[in-house]
């Protein structure tokens, strides 16, 4: 049968289930966070030799290019 000891059994356990998932999300995100900051480094750098290779032809690419890549990282933190 199902006695109180049983249930708060399952209960922890769903409890303790929930956590390491929680925590495997959390890691997660952190790590696709800290892809996004590499990228958005990447994406700056091509723009400068962008700029750079431009600037001898007298054009630059500057703020038209589409290599922006918003940094949302400080607008929602998981506590």
């Amino acid at each position: 049968g199902w006695g109180i000891s049983k249930i708060a059994r399952e209960v922890i356990h769903m409890a303790n289930s929930l956590e390491i998932k929680a925590n495997s999300t959390i890691e997660s995100l952190e790590l696709i966070t800290a892809e996004m900051d590499d990228i958005r480094s990447v994406a700056m750098q091509n723009r400068l030799v962008l700029d750079y290779l431009l600037s001898a032809q007298g054009a630059v690419v500057g703020a038209e290019c589409c290599t922006y890549i918003h940094d949302k990282s400080e607008e929602k933190k998981l506590t």
